[in-house]
């Protein structure tokens, strides 16, 4: 057995998840994949690598520089919306909306209706 690879197991039980650009040095020759995941929201970008016994390793950049992390799985990417997302309140505005004209589709319907989204 590779004695850097046992050293790696160890160092990872003492510190968590996170890995430092020397120990996952020691084990980048394990590399079977890799894959560039995008994230518009910036939370899940980064470089993804499948180690040869089923570990996934990221690789980010953040504001202290090139991190790596290990992961459970490797998630998908996530473009940004054609319709920008409305803040919690216009949509309990739109919930309140739906709900009224639901409830009183006269009322909903002409010059009352207008004003009411002229108004959201």
């Amino acid at each position: 057995m590779n004695y850097s690879y046992r050293a790696m197991h160890a160092i990872l039980a003492a510190t968590g998840d996170s890995l430092t650009a020397s120990e996952f040095s020691t084990i980048e020759h394990l590399v079977v994949s890799k894959v560039k995941v995008s994230d518009y929201k910036g939370i899940r970008q980064g470089i993804y690598y499948t180690l040869a016994d089923g570990r996934k390793v990221r690789k980010f950049k953040s504001e202290t520089g090139i991190n790596y992390e290990l992961v459970n799985t490797i998630p998908a990417n996530r473009h940004k919306p054609m319709d920008p997302e409305k803040s919690w309140l216009e949509k309990a505005a739109d919930g309140v909306k739906r709900y009224i004209c639901k409830s009183r589709r006269i009322w909903c319907n002409g010059i009352v209706k207008k004003q009411w989204t002229f108004l959201f």
